[in-house]
């Protein structure tokens, strides 16, 4: 046996009042549509609306629909959203009986990227962001270089199925000053800003303040570092002499971190012309003080 339906009320009406206040922000959104769906089909009744919200629109506007029978009140919506690049997205339809709604924010995942690196004997780091939803089907990335002369903030936006999903992959690829590249393990966040940084920086000061230059007018420095698991050498040379800095300086990345060891090596000039060479010493001090040629065993 079939419901027999209710008699109509007369003048009943359906009344929902949809709120954005300041919600649509210009950026990311030209415009939001809310979709509205009323049925009865006891009275034959199926009617749809659609509400448009933009920047400089009202802030509040209002559904209102004949309705034959005031205890039914449900309904469904779907709010729907055109972003200022373009791309459409939506929320899932929502059923309910609700006299007053508000304006929801499109379903973005938005990151911002930012660099903070020393680029001493870098050229670039390149990082690639990768978001995942197989169940629905997203496989999105984004790729991003930074150099020294470009170290500009980036953003990146992916359209979301599910709102709750938010985590995101992060690999990093620092490339050489020649053109060698290392990768630093991946790692995952769920965190609005990350900040991509650059491979550790070993510095080395070679101080020689106390050399006689009377004595000895020459003093080369020559430092080695080995990094025999990545086949990485990098190698400076040194030179002091009485007109130049008595302080000295030597930067340069590392690609292990706990790999520090330097190896340097002095060669004094003396007054007469001969040198003499002192054997190789290996360090992990980050300030080396070359002695005089006389306090040399």
């Amino acid at each position: 046996m079939s419901e027999t339906p209710a008699s109509p009320t007369p003048g009943a009406l359906l009344s929902v009042v949809v709120g954005s206040g300041t919600l649509i922000d210009p950026e990311t959104t030209k415009r939001v549509t809310v979709s509205f769906r009323y049925r009865d089909p006891g009275h034959s009744l199926d009617s749809t609306a659609d509400l448009v919200f933009t920047g400089d629109g009202p802030d509040y506007q209002t559904w209102t629909i004949p309705i034959a029978d005031a205890t039914k009140t449900t309904y469904t919506y779907q709010m729907r959203y055109l972003l200022a690049d373009g791309a459409e997205c939506a929320d899932e339809p929502v059923e309910t009986s609700a006299d007053k709604l508000l304006l929801g924010f499109p379903p973005l995942m938005h990151v911002a990227i930012a660099c903070s690196a020393d680029f001493t004997g870098v050229s670039a780091i390149r990082a690639v962001l990768r978001y995942s939803d197989p169940p629905n089907q997203i496989d999105a990335t984004e790729s991003v270089i930074f150099t020294e002369a470009d170290q500009a903030m980036r953003k990146w936006r992916v359209i979301l199925a599910d709102r709750t999903r938010l985590t995101y992959s992060v690999a990093v690829v620092h490339t050489l000053s020649d053109g060698r590249t290392f990768d630093r393990p991946p790692y995952t966040t769920s965190n609005s800003v990350i900040v991509i940084e650059g491979p550790t920086i070993r510095h080395i000061a070679v101080e020689a303040g106390i050399i006689d230059f009377a004595a000895t007018p020459r003093v080369d420095i020559r430092l080695t570092y080995r990094d025999a698991a990545n086949d990485l050498t990098f190698e400076k040379a040194l030179r002091f002499d009485a007109g130049g800095p008595r302080l000295q300086e030597w930067r340069f990345p590392l690609v292990a971190p706990q790999i520090r060891t330097v190896r340097y090596g002095v060669t004094y000039t003396l007054a007469d012309s001969t040198q003499q060479t002192i054997p190789d010493v290996a360090t992990d001090y980050e300030m080396i003080v070359v002695e005089a040629f006389a306090t040399q065993p």
